[in-house]
């Protein structure tokens, strides 16, 4: 069970959202997502928050990361994986959000804000509209350690994405989440 209470969640997570933008932490989604997602899934599990990172994964678009990790052992039983090896088994990285269970409720976040879906996420800043689903149950995703190693690379992220925000970006969601 949390420690913190759902609405107050639901307010730094938005407060989050709002002040990487007004700190010009900029092209977030554009190859950072993986790393946000990896910092704000780190301190969900820290209040003891069921989380996992999700892909886009929906009508032969991306496979659910279960489905790939288990490719992935049987392939390279004991080895280490790089994430060319999850590219190569079928995950699709187009975007990656955090999604938890809070309050008996199902939600997705990313940089452009929270969203309660099972499935939906990565809204469009402009329009409000989701732009990825994930069709698997929750349980089947990414970990978040998972999530940390793929994305601790440059490799196969949009390089639009200045990786040199990742200290702010990290401060900012400990501002706003830690207690």
């Amino acid at each position: 069970m949390s420690s913190i209470h759902p609405i107050e969640l639901k307010r730094r997570l938005r407060r989050l959202s709002r002040a990487l933008y007004d700190n010009y932490c900029t092209n977030i989604n554009s190859g950072g997502c993986g790393v946000l997602a990896g910092i704000v899934g780190e301190i969900l599990e820290l209040w003891g928050i069921p989380v996992e990172v999700i892909t886009p994964a929906d009508d032969g678009w991306g496979c659910a990361p279960k489905a790939v990790r288990e490719q992935l052992e049987a392939r390279y039983w004991g080895e280490e994986w790089s994430a060319r090896d999850w590219d190569c088994n079928g995950l699709c990285r187009a975007h990656l959000a955090a999604r938890f269970m809070l309050g008996g409720r199902m939600y997705t976040w990313d940089s452009n804000g929270l969203l309660c879906s099972n499935k939906y996420f990565g809204r469009d800043r402009y329009y409000g509209v989701p732009q990825y689903r994930a069709d698997y149950p929750f349980g089947e995703g990414m970990t978040v350690q998972e999530c940390i190693e793929i994305s601790s690379t440059p490799f196969g992220w949009n390089d639009v994405f200045d990786r040199r925000q990742i200290p702010l970006i990290r401060e900012l969601a400990y501002q706003h989440l830690l207690p």
